[in-house]
C-alpha cells in the first residue's frame, strides 16, 4: 500500500478532525446548549488564551534551556519557530513519529551537531514520561473515581504497563545502554522476519543504537556538567503541564459551569497517560473519545460538545495551525515528506 503524502496527511487530520466535532456537537446538543453559548463569557476565552500563550512559553522554555545546557545559543524565538514546526508535524503523522526528527533538523541547521540535538529532545521526551508515569498512578491510587468503569481500568492498566516498560527502558539506558541495546536487538531482528519489516531493520536497529548511545551521553553530561539546567528544564516541564492542563478549567469558566481546579488537572493526567502513546496522528479521534468520556462523568452532557471542541481548539488546532505556516514556510510539503516516517 502506498504511504500517504504530507498534503494527504494534513487533509486527513483535518477531515477527522472536523467529523469528530460535528459528530460531538451533533449527539450533544440542544436547546440547554443554545442557551450556554448565548450565556458565555467571553472574557474567560481570552484569558483561556493568554492561560494557553504561557503554557506555549514553558514548553518552549524546557527544551530551551536544555539546548543552553549544551553550550549553543539558539534564540528563544527560533526555538518557539522550532517548537511550532514539531508541534505540527507531530498532529499529523502516526504516533508523532515526525516530531522528533524535524526538531532535529532545525537544531542541527542552527550549529548544533547531531548528537547533542538527538540528546536534547530525547531528554525532553524523558522528563515528561518521568513526571506523566509519576504523577498518574498517584493520583488514581487517591481519586478511584476517575478511573470509574472497566473499560477505563483494562486501559489504564495496560497504559501503566507500557509506561512502566518505557521508564525502565529509560533508567536502563542511563545506566546499562549496553542491555538496551542488546535488548532492542533482539526484538528488531525477531520483527525483522516480517516481509514488509526486513527492509526497516538495521536501519531501526542503527538508529536504536545511535538514540540509546546520544540519551546516555546527554543525560550524564547534564548530571556531571549541567545539572541546573536540567532542574530548570524539570520546574518549567512541570509549569508547562501545569497551565496546559489549566485551559479545561478556564473553559469551563467561560461556560458558567464549574468543577475544582485540581480535579480538573488531575483528570488530565489520567487522560494523558492514557494518550500518551497513541497511535492516530495528533491523537486524533481517542483525545476526544478518552475526554469525552472522562470529562462527562462531571460535566453536563449539553455542555460537552462546546467544551470538547473548545478544549481542542485551545490545546492543540491553535498551535497546529501556527505550526503548519511556519513549517510550510521554512521547509515546505517535500522537506516535511522526508520526516514523516520518523
Amino acid at each position: 500500500m502506498r504511504p500517504l503524502s504530507v498534503k494527504q496527511m494534513i487533509y486527513l487530520f483535518a477531515a477527522v478532525s472536523i467529523v469528530i466535532i460535528l459528530l460531538v456537537l451533533i449527539l450533544t446538543s440542544g436547546p440547554k446548549t443554545i442557551k450556554a453559548l448565548k450565556e458565555m463569557k467571553l472574557s474567560f476565552l481570552l484569558l483561556c488564551f493568554s492561560i494557553t500563550l504561557i503554557s506555549a512559553l514553558f514548553d518552549v522554555l524546557r527544551v530551551y534551556i536544555l539546548a543552553k545546557g549544551v553550550d549553543k545559543s539558539i534564540t528563544f524565538l527560533k526555538m518557539f519557530e522550532i517548537n511550532l514546526s514539531y508541534i505540527f508535524v507531530s498532529s499529523i503523522t502516526p504516533t508523532s513519529s515526525g516530531g522528533e526528527p524535524v526538531f532535529i533538523f532545525f537544531m542541527t541547521k542552527r550549529g548544533l551537531n547531531l548528537g547533542k540535538a538527538t540528546a536534547v529532545i530525547l531528554i525532553r521526551g524523558f522528563l515528561h514520561i518521568f513526571l506523566i508515569g509519576i504523577a498518574t498512578p498517584i493520583i488514581v491510587f487517591f481519586h478511584r473515581e476517575f478511573i470509574f468503569n472497566k473499560a477505563l481500568k483494562l486501559v489504564f492498566n495496560y497504559a501503566a504497563i507500557f509506561f512502566s516498560y518505557v521508564v525502565i527502558m529509560m533508567f536502563l539506558t542511563i545506566f546499562k545502554p549496553q542491555i538496551v541495546r542488546k535488548f532492542f536487538k533482539i526484538i528488531l531482528i525477531y520483527l525483522g522476519k516480517i516481509r514488509f519489516l526486513r527492509k526497516f531493520r538495521m536501519k531501526m536497529i542503527k538508529k536504536v543504537d545511535y538514540w540509546v548511545i546520544e540519551f546516555n551521553k546527554g543525560l550524564h553530561l547534564f548530571i556531571q556538567k549541567k545539572i541546573g539546567y536540567l532542574i530548570l528544564s524539570t520546574i518549567f516541564t512541570i509549569f508547562y503541564l501545569l497551565f496546559f492542563y489549566s485551559i479545561a478549567y478556564v473553559i469551563l469558566l467561560s461556560l458558567n459551569y464549574k468543577i475544582p481546579l485540581l480535579d480538573v488537572i488531575m483528570m488530565q493526567f489520567v487522560l494523558f497517560f492514557l494518550l500518551y502513546f497513541s497511535p492516530t496522528p495528533g491523537g486524533t479521534g481517542i483525545a476526544e473519545g478518552g475526554f469525552y468520556i472522562l470529562f462527562s462523568h462531571f460535566v453536563p452532557n449539553h455542555l460537552m460538545g462546546i467544551y470538547l471542541v473548545l478544549w481542542r481548539f485551545f490545546t492543540l488546532y491553535l498551535w497546529v495551525i501556527f505550526g503548519g505556516i511556519i513549517s510550510l514556510r521554512k521547509l515546505g510539503l517535500k522537506q516535511i515528506a522526508t520526516f514523516k516516517e520518523g
